[in-house]
C-alpha cells in the first residue's frame, strides 16, 4: 500500500538517507533524496507534486523548521511534513504541530511512526508509540554506531529473522542490528537479506534476513521464547 505518492527525505548523514531510503522506497511511487537545506529547497522547486517530507531537524547548512516554515507559508497545499530530532522535546514538538507538522519524532526514528504520521491526521506522542511491537530490529549505523531506524520482527529462529519491510532492500545486503524485547536484553547481530517478499492472504510480507554473526545466543534465546510467549494465544 502506497502511503503518498512521492516523498522527500532530507538528512545531512549518507547512512540515515540510505537506511529510510531503502525502507520507504516500497511505500511511495517515487522516494528523492536530499543531503542538505540546498538539496530540500530544489527538489521541492523541482518537484511540485512531492506529497511528504520526512527531514531531519539538523542540517548543516539549515535546519528542518526553516523548511516547514517556508513550506507552511506558500499557498498551495503543503505537503505532509515529518521532522526528526535526536533533542526531541515538548516545547519544539509543540512547535511543530503549530506548523501543521505531521509529526516531530525522536531519533533513531521507526517505519511504524513513520506510518502513522503518515496515515493519520495527527501525530502521537513518539514517547507513547514505541511499545506496539513485540520486538524490534535496529538497523544500525556501523561506523558511529548509532541506531538509525527499527522495523518489527514479524518472526524469529536462531539462524535469522523475518523484518516487517518489504523491498527495495536487495538480496546479498548486509546490515547491523540491536535486536531488542527488553532493553536491558538488546543483542547485537550482523545479517544477509536471503529473501524479500510482497504480503499475501497467508503470509506476512517482510525482509528474510539470515544472521552472520550474534553477540549472545543466550541472549537471543531469551528474546525468542519472550517473543514466542507473547504471540502465542491466550
Amino acid at each position: 500500500m502506497l502511503l503518498v505518492d512521492r516523498i522527500l527525505v532530507v538528512a545531512d548523514s549518507r547512512f540515515m538517507l540510505e537506511v529510510l531510503g531503502r525502507v520507504l522506497a516500497p511505500h511511495c511511487a517515487k522516494l528523492l533524496l536530499a543531503g542538505s537545506y540546498r538539496d530540500a529547497l530544489r527538489e521541492l522547486e523541482q518537484n511540485r507534486d512531492i506529497g511528504a517530507v520526512i527531514c531531519d531537524v539538523s542540517l548543516h547548512d539549515g535546519n528542518g523548521f526553516q523548511l516547514l516554515e517556508l513550506l507552511a507559508c506558500e499557498p498551495k497545499p503543503m505537503p505532509k511534513f515529518l521532522l526528526m530530532t535526536a533533542d526531541w522535546s515538548e516545547e519544539e514538538r509543540e512547535r511543530a504541530m503549530s506548523l501543521e507538522a505531521r509529526a516531530y519524532l525522536r531519533k533513531p526514528v521507526s517505519l511504524h511512526d513513520i506510518r502513522a504520521a503518515l496515515v493519520m491526521p495527527a501525530s502521537p506522542n513518539p514517547r507513547e508509540s514505541r511499545h506496539c511491537t513485540l520486538a524490534k530490529a535496529w538497523i544500525v549505523d556501523p561506523e558511529r554506531r548509532e541506531r538509525l531506524v527499527w522495523l518489527g520482527i514479524h518472526d524469529i529462529s536462531a539462524t535469522g529473522a523475518l523484518l516487517d519491510s518489504t523491498g527495495p532492500l536487495p538480496v546479498g545486503t548486509k546490515l547491523e542490528f540491536e535486536l531488542v524485547y527488553r532493553e536491558d536484553q538488546a543483542v547485537r547481530a550482523k545479517g544477509t537479506v536471503v529473501r524479500v517478499q510482497d504480503p499475501s492472504w497467508l503470509d506476512a510480507g517482510g525482509t528474510a534476513v539470515h544472521f552472520d554473526w550474534v553477540e549472545s545466543v543466550q541472549r537471543l534465546n531469551e528474546l525468542m521464547r519472550r517473543h514466542d510467549r507473547a504471540r502465542a494465544p491466550d
